[in-house]
């Protein structure tokens, strides 16, 4: 669950580019409220399709991903649509010159060829690959859109068990790129090494993917994920009887929520993810990150109190002026009672804008409403949930205990297991805060690794 909701700056980004060559790091800085903010656009170019993350260095952010790259003649376009990022620039020689908007305020942001390392991930995969790579598509029919994808198939002529990769929330490439890791690929890739075809796929609006991310909901993302198993069941090469799901975060709600409707489903691994409420979740992590502004318990309470009272009040959003009113008014009183030292770090009209879009948005406003619990009482086939100690996203002592509770009054088929000293992200950490992230090179924990494909081995 990539999504720090109430409280973080939110930063994503949509994209159009040039006839020149853009492919490369475009670095420059923004001038917001006086303070110089470092951005850095990674562009690459597959076929004729471009791609780009973002780093904001300053943030302890790479990697971040964007959801549309476009190049019209020397224009270029980046759009981050869950950041509520958009990037317009023209390219003339090595600079691009442009405005950055994020809320609808606009930056001016000049870019220029940037020459620095590239972050070191001892973790992913290069060629020559010990498997066979197949780029893929596929259509979910509900929606009518198109998802495009990546197959790792293991070198052997026999029928392949099969398992689909679901992604947490965000606007997730088919690698789950997240502050220069990519996840996706070290674990395809693991698990091909090991075996089984893997499937992962950009989300809708997304990379290759076509539909409107903007407007999904988690039950969108789970029909997208749903039309991943079916694809694979019309493939030769796949054993249709041995078709798994593993989700991370929000993906392993999604997963529990397909199992739950379908039969065909041989096994779920839940990677981070949460046992309690939707709007538990977002409640934990505003709480968590008001204990480190080390401000007041009292404060802290009463701010908690505000929110809890605001994302309620959701419940009954239609979207009308008067609702728009009342959340307006609501963000406004969390600002007033906000201390001093958590202004100063914002401003308050960006504030608004930010978290007005985010909360009214359709995908918060339905993932408040989710209860996990309800999926996972209605599972049967074997689960696996894997938790990080160090997790400040799903909190492992309020999630994991729901989780075990849930599943052994239903299914005897289950195992969980916390790791110490792990985070959100199954890394090595010191205190599991997002801000880490970027600076350890472990991408995954290799004993995760290693006790996934062990499980799914003892299941067959």
């Amino acid at each position: 669950m990539k999504r720090l909701i109430t409280f973080c700056l939110a930063i994503s980004i949509i994209a159009t580019i040039s006839s020149q060559s853009i492919e490369g790091n475009w670095s420059g800085k923004l001038d917001m409220m006086g303070q110089s903010l470092p951005i850095v656009f990674n562009i690459s170019k597959s076929d004729s399709a471009y791609t780009t993350t973002m780093d904001s260095p300053a943030q302890g952010a790479f990697g971040l991903p964007t959801s549309k790259t476009t190049v019209s003649g020397n224009k270029i376009e980046i759009v981050a649509t869950n950041l509520a990022i958009f990037y317009q620039g023209k390219l003339e020689g090595d600079t691009i010159t442009g405005t950055f908007n994020q809320n609808g305020i606009p930056f001016t942001l000049t870019l220029r060829q940037s020459n620095e390392h590239a972050l070191n991930r001892p973790q992913e995969p290069n060629p020559p690959f010990d498997y066979k790579i197949e780029e893929i598509s596929f259509t979910n029919k509900v929606d009518d859109n198109t998802l495009s994808g990546t197959l790792t198939i293991p070198n052997t002529s026999d029928k392949h068990p099969a398992i689909v990769l679901i992604a947490g929330s965000g606007p997730n490439d088919r690698d789950e790129s997240i502050f220069g890791h990519k996840p996706f690929l070290v674990l395809a890739d693991y698990l091909t090494s090991n075996g089984y075809m893997v499937l992962r796929y950009d989300k809708r609006g997304v990379g290759s993917s076509t539909g409107r991310y903007e407007t999904a909901t988690t039950k969108h993302f789970a029909d997208d994920a749903s039309a991943a198993i079916n694809y694979l069941k019309t493939r030769n090469d796949v054993d249709k009887s041995s078709i798994g799901i593993i989700g991370h975060s929000e993906g392993g709600t999604i997963a529990t929520m397909i199992a739950a409707n379908r039969s065909d489903i041989k096994f779920v691994v839940m990677l981070a993810a949460m046992g309690s409420k939707g709007i538990d979740i977002i409640m934990q992590q505003n709480e968590t990150a008001l204990k480190k502004q080390n401000i007041e318990q009292q404060n802290i309470d009463e701010l908690l109190e505000i929110t809890n009272h605001t994302l309620t009040n959701l419940s009954n959003w239609k979207g009308t002026d008067n609702d728009k009113t009342v959340l307006r008014d609501q963000l406004n009183l969390l600002w007033d009672k906000m201390p001093l030292i958590m202004k100063l770090k914002m401003n308050k009209d960006q504030y608004i804008r930010s978290n007005l879009a985010t909360m009214s948005s359709p995908w918060f406003r339905e993932f408040i409403k989710i209860d996990p619990i309800h999926y996972l009482k209605k599972t049967n086939c074997p689960i696996l949930a894997l938790n990080g100690e160090n997790d400040t996203q799903v909190i492992v002592s309020k999630n994991i205990e729901l989780i075990d509770r849930a599943l052994e009054e239903s299914n005897k088929k289950y195992k969980t297991k916390v790791y110490p000293q792990l985070n959100h992200l199954f890394q090595e950490s010191t205190t599991g805060s997002a801000s880490e992230y970027g600076n350890i090179e472990q991408t995954i924990s290799t004993e995760v690794l290693a006790d996934i494909v062990e499980w799914i081995k003892n299941i067959e």
